[in-house]
């Protein structure tokens, strides 16, 4: 897969869920999972595509990817709901973190 196809499919996908949100219409695995599934993917993807304009043969490492995983799931499934009420720890986001992650590292 292209590395610019996930970014894009990725962020694309991510802006019509939250228009879905903001418009009312709720799909409750899509709210709970989609976007920790879409975070790796479109946080990493940013940049990536902006340095690859610059860098074209740009990779970001696995230990980079790795790492990505785990601030994303110890500040939004740890830290964050320590002391927002907001925010609940949720083991599967950790999951969904780790699978797009994984879909990201397959596609560097």
């Amino acid at each position: 897969m292209n590395r610019n196809t996930l970014f894009f499919g990725t962020l694309g996908l991510f802006l019509l869920h939250q228009g879905a949100i903001a418009m009312g219409w709720m799909v409750a695995w899509a709210d709970s999972y989609l976007d920790p599934l879409l975070f790796v993917p479109v946080a990493l993807g940013a940049p990536g595509w902006l340095i690859r304009q610059w860098k074209v043969d740009f990779r970001w490492n696995v230990f980079f990817i790795t790492g990505a995983w785990l601030a994303a799931s110890l500040a939004f499934e740890l830290w964050i709901p320590s002391f927002d009420p907001r925010f609940t720890a949720d083991g599967w986001d950790v999951l969904c973190y780790a699978l797009g992650a994984e879909i990201f590292r397959w596609s560097e």
